[in-house]
């Protein structure tokens, strides 16, 4: 499914990037805050649903947290991250699991299942002449690009920290990292978490990290038909690593 979402991203024809949220400043480091509100367009953020596919449900909380319920269903919450100014270093935010869920096989596209995933995508810098091309036209519409993808994922059946090639995508395109997992963390708490975007860009692809252009967050229960219902909140991308909440 993700592959689906990636080749959606370098086709929309029109500016999505409109009301993503509040700069702030505090001292030296530069955050951009992803606000999830009641209205989620005003809000900048859009949905995707695979072709064939049932919509997983994002619904607001009266505390500003986004529940994610998926039943036998898949979809993507996503927003465009504006390039200037580009606070990109650092993503922060908060998530739970709230219903236990089966530990799947995320390396296999038929059983990859998870009730919770953040994807950042971005900026595609090495691209050949009709990529470039295609850019400069998506550009006309206010529409980046994305190149590489990173997933952090609440699922899965592997330790915590583990690295595995995102199934859908070409070799070298994207990779999935495990940040919580059903054997390892507890459900029905928060967990924090604060990941440095550079570093883990190098652990995947090598080289310097690419301008952040698209931040999603999926459910995806399709191919074991269980039910999931997650939370997430507070999501943050900042210009460094910055003290924890």
């Amino acid at each position: 499914m993700v592959g689906e979402f990636h080749s959606t991203l370098s086709k929309l024809k029109m500016s999505l990037i409109g009301g993503l949220g509040a700069i702030l400043i505090a001292g030296p480091a530069v955050a951009l805050d992803l606000n999830f509100t009641p209205d989620l367009k005003s809000a900048g953020w859009r949905m995707h649903v695979p072709r064939g596919k049932q919509a997983a449900e994002f619904l607001i909380e009266s505390t500003g947290s986004l529940t994610v319920q998926a039943d036998s269903q898949v979809a993507f919450l996503y927003t465009f991250v504006p390039d200037d100014p580009l606070p990109g270093h650092t993503l922060r935010w908060s998530w739970r699991v709230d219903k236990d869920f089966p530990g799947t096989n995320l390396s296999d596209q038929g059983s990859d299942d998870r009730p919770l995933a953040v994807h950042v995508y971005f900026a595609d810098q090495d691209a050949g002449l009709l990529k470039k091309m295609g850019r400069g036209m998506a550009a006309m519409f206010g529409v980046p690009v994305s190149g590489q993808a990173i997933t952090y994922v609440w699922g899965g059946q592997r330790p915590v920290g583990t690295m595995i090639p995102n199934p859908f995508m070409d070799d070298g395109e994207g990779v999935l990292f495990i940040r919580q997992s059903p054997g390892f963390t507890a459900t029905g708490q928060w967990v924090d978490e604060t990941v440095d975007l550079a570093a883990d860009y190098r652990a995947a692809f090598g080289g310097e990290l690419s301008a952040v252009s698209v931040i999603a967050v999926s459910a995806d229960t399709d191919d074991t038909g269980a039910q999931s219902q997650a939370q997430i909140r507070d999501l943050q991308l900042a210009d460094s690593l910055i003290e924890p909440r």
